[in-house]
């Protein structure tokens, strides 16, 4: 049997790191479920195996066809046929290869430069601000594959250089990588490694006098402490990171306020977090700016994440009508730029209708936790998850159709996340 994909289908299952029968199952039924909410096709391993399988294939039902076309992202008769390879007329592929074209051309031009270009390490950096500015969009999988291409880069740049500024600016954009590593591997369920990279990150920033860099070190491994049911030490860490002085922005300063107060709650200090929920407004209005933080993306802290983790917290505290507010006001600005922050708001203001028994309204809210594909669902997004199929288990809900479905669904998305039992808090 050859090693290589025999048709588009196969070649895109690989792309996508699923790993045989159950992972595809798991994506294409909670597809099939969007699309036909009643009485939609499923996935058996006998089907799998006969479109993977050698020899002639015709074409599916025409329902099956729009799941896997909508999946995939390819015409059902396309996904039957050959995999994609170096056709310069196939559009898809193209791009493929002429981005890696690109990177092929920029390392050969790299190895053969007797010294390191500007031009060079401005590439580097603009490569690094662009995975960062992409991560809301993309899979954490895919975030943790060019994380590590691209610290490999400036480790081996700064090892061609002896330059002083060149080689601090590189070991910073190590740095940045690193931590830019930390949050996707994190958010693929890997904590204790996520810890080490988000400790490798501060290393290279205390190397390069990075404040910034080290304050988003430190605030990530506070986010790590508070995620694994240790406040005390997420507050320890917020600490470090605000006794660092001046030099990180406003929306440096938005994240590490919000994960103490997150903290602040958890560790049962309802007095303390309720007075930095307080200054959220405050903080939102802020306008300072640092290196890091300003790239945005992964690295920025948006009012709507600033609102979505308010909304967090209050619930955590009890605070039910701050949580619904801050929860619906970041659902409305989260829905369009960042589907994975949506989503958390999402769930945040389902859990607030739920206790108040408001089982409608929270079916109607919770539209962005089902419409976020698998690979894009985090850590904290499966905890969340895990929440509210506890909620829905309230004794309330026992006899509810549209519980059971609800709770069906969040279950579809603890499975599709490869998630493990949720954490504490």
């Amino acid at each position: 049997m050859s090693d290589g994909p025999r048709t588009l289908l196969e070649q895109e299952i690989r792309r996508r790191g699923w790993r045989g029968f159950r992972d595809v199952a798991t994506a294409y039924d909670s597809t099939a479920r969007s699309l036909f909410p009643k009485n939609g096709p499923t996935l058996t391993e006998a089907t799998y195996y006969r479109w993977l399988g050698p020899g002639t294939r015709s074409l599916p039902r025409p329902d099956a066809c729009a799941v896997l076309e909508r999946l995939l992202g390819h015409p059902a008769e396309r996904l039957f046929g050959p995999p994609l390879d170096d056709d310069p007329h196939d559009t898809y592929h193209l791009k493929e290869l002429i981005q890696m074209t690109a990177e092929e051309a920029a390392t050969d031009a790299r190895s053969q430069a007797a010294s390191i270009s500007e031009l060079t390490i401005d590439h580097l950096r603009d490569e690094v601000a662009e995975a960062a500015r992409a991560y809301p969009v993309r899979p954490p999988a895919q975030t943790v594959t060019t994380g590590r291409s691209l610290r490999e880069q400036a480790e081996r740049l700064r090892e061609q250089t002896r330059v002083p500024d060149q080689h601090r600016e590189l070991t910073v954009l190590a740095g940045q990588a690193s931590a830019l590593l930390s949050v996707a591997v994190f958010d693929c369920g890997e904590l204790p490694a996520a810890r080490s990279l988000a400790r490798t990150a501060g290393l290279y920033a205390e190397v390069a006098r990075d404040v910034p860099l080290q304050a988003y070190a430190l605030g990530t491994l506070a986010y790590i402490a508070y995620h694994q049911g240790q406040p005390a030490e997420a507050l320890r860490q917020v600490r470090r990171a605000d006794a660092l002085g001046s030099g990180v922005g406003a929306q440096g300063r938005r994240r590490l306020q919000a994960i103490a107060a997150r903290a602040l709650g958890h560790h049962g200090d309802r007095e303390q977090a309720l007075s930095l929920l307080a200054a959220t407004d405050e903080v939102l209005a802020e306008g300072a700016t640092d290196d890091l933080h300003d790239i945005g993306g992964e690295f920025g802290f948006s009012a709507a994440r600033c609102l979505m983790s308010a909304g967090t917290t209050a619930l955590l505290i009890g605070d039910a009508e701050s949580a619904k507010k801050a929860s619906r006001r970041a659902l409305g600005l989260a829905r369009v730029d960042d589907r994975g922050v949506a989503a958390k708001a999402a769930v945040d203001l389902g859990l607030v209708l739920l206790l108040a028994g408001e089982l409608d309204e929270a079916a109607e809210v919770l539209a962005p936790l089902w419409q976020l594909a698998a690979e894009q669902r985090g850590t904290g997004l499966v905890q969340r998850a895990g929440r509210l199929r506890a909620a829905l288990a309230d004794p309330q809900y026992r006899d509810s159709p549209l519980a059971l479905e609800l709770a069906e669904r969040a279950e579809d998305v603890l499975r599709s996340a490869n998630a493990r039992p949720p954490l504490a808090p």
